[in-house]
């Protein structure tokens, strides 16, 4: 055996690598030719091209548009924008307009020379008058707490003034309220905003009790109504003879005949001295000035902006909740289309007052004017309500909620005290 050597392959021989290292071979790209260009099935399709049709276009224009819709980025675009439409929409159309309206109502209230020539607004005509009824009041000023600091450092006596929301003949929880505040009759001054009486049952003791303390109160619907009831029953016409001989012989009381009854019950029970105090009490009580809470008025319902109090109905007075944008009518509804509650409103336009602002801007500045807040009774079903200038104290006492007192100290502070009720409605 032997060493055997490799068997020798292809060698290359110098004068091809000497050829392919100088560039005698070229690249194969270069031995490329557009020879197909010239044959006539390259000519037809571009002829083809060049001839589409209008019609061709607007295909391929859709069928571009639709591929561009079945993509999940221009579907979720889509989705957001309807849910954006219709949330402004929504928005507009239960919010946005209705704030816009009132504000545009509340500007051209403030607008004299607007209420001079808007003849149909209400307020504008001649109020009716109602004989034997006070329509405005001052209380006496010696009721009213210390404002300055220089009346502070005075001699004069620490004054509280006790607002209290719709009593309704709930005698004991007036007590119970009046403990609760730690009511001195020396020192506190107690401003009932109407409804004392009728529905609860102990309405005489309510107006014995405020009368032996020296109280101020506003008329409300409920005392209007048992002091026509008490006029009706000292009258000695076949009408009202007719009527009571009508209960008398009813069967079956229906629930009018029920309430009348009840009211009459209620008118019985006061003697003479009573109603006279009752028919005193005025529909608007100009409480006076109380420092940052401007002038306080106190009502039973409401009050119409930009009437002068001397010229508010007293019938709108006592039973107003809500107020129509577009006539200023007040209404005793919770709510209509078109209007909103009237203290809302009055809130409105007693925040614009200092700028006497128009509906697109700022007009030049008025002499200032001392802003007025209303304290009412009258709402219980939205209950208490504690604005800026509007306090609504109706809690509902008689149907078993609260009864409730806003009380005003020296200084403009405030208090809101609470007592729960039993449902004492009869």
């Amino acid at each position: 055996m032997g060493n055997t050597s490799p068997e020798p392959g292809p060698v290359s021989t110098p004068t091809q690598a000497n050829a392919w290292l100088s560039g005698g071979r070229n690249p194969l790209i270069e031995k490329c030719t557009n020879e197909w260009q010239n044959s006539p099935q390259y000519h037809e399709a571009t002829s083809f091209e060049s001839n589409k049709t209008a019609f061709d276009a607007v295909t391929n224009t859709l069928k571009r548009i639709c591929a561009m819709t079945k993509a999940p980025k221009f579907q979720r675009l889509v989705f957001v924008s309807i849910f954006a439409t219709v949330v402004a929409i929504f928005y507009w159309q239960y919010f946005l307009s209705n704030y816009v309206a009132e504000e545009k109502e509340a500007w051209d209230t403030l607008n004299s020379e607007f209420g001079r020539n808007r003849g149909n607004v209400y307020g504008q005509n001649k109020r009716v008058q109602f004989p034997g009824m006070t329509q405005l009041s001052t209380l006496d000023a010696k009721y009213l707490p210390r404002t300055s600091r220089a009346s502070l450092d005075s001699a004069s006596k620490h004054r509280r003034l006790i607002f209290i929301g719709d009593i309704h003949g709930c005698m004991d929880e007036l007590q119970a309220l009046l403990a609760k505040v730690e009511y001195n009759q020396d020192q506190d001054h107690i401003v009932a905003l109407g409804d004392m009486i009728n529905k609860g049952p102990k309405s005489r003791e309510v107006v014995e009790f405020l009368m032996e303390h020296g109280a101020s109160a506003v008329r409300g619907n409920h005392d209007d109504r048992i002091l026509l009831v008490a006029k009706t029953l000292t009258s000695t016409s076949l009408t009202a003879q007719a009527e009571a001989q009508e209960e008398t012989n009813s069967g079956v009381e229906t629930k009018a005949a029920r309430k009348t009854r009840q009211e009459r019950g209620v008118a019985r029970s006061f003697s003479q001295k009573q109603l006279d105090w009752l028919n005193a009490c005025p529909v608007i009580l100009r409480i006076g000035d109380l420092g940052p809470l401007g002038e306080v008025v106190a009502v039973h319902g409401g009050l119409v902006p930009g009437i002068k109090l001397q010229d508010q109905d007293p019938m709108s007075v006592m039973n107003m909740r809500v107020i129509d944008l577009k006539t200023h009518m007040p209404s005793q509804q919770h709510a209509h289309e078109g209007s909103v509650p009237w203290a809302q409103f009055w809130n409105k336009y007693e925040k614009l007052i200092p700028a006497q602002r128009t509906f697109f801007g700022f007009v030049k500045p008025k002499p200032a004017i001392k802003h007025t807040t209303v304290v009412y009774g009258h709402d219980s079903k939205r209950g208490l309500q504690i604005d800026t200038y509007t306090k609504g104290l109706d809690t509902g006492c008689v149907n078993g909620t609260k009864l409730t007192a806003w009380v005003v100290g020296d200084m403009a502070k405030e208090e809101i005290v609470q007592v729960q009720c039993k449902e004492q409605r009869s």
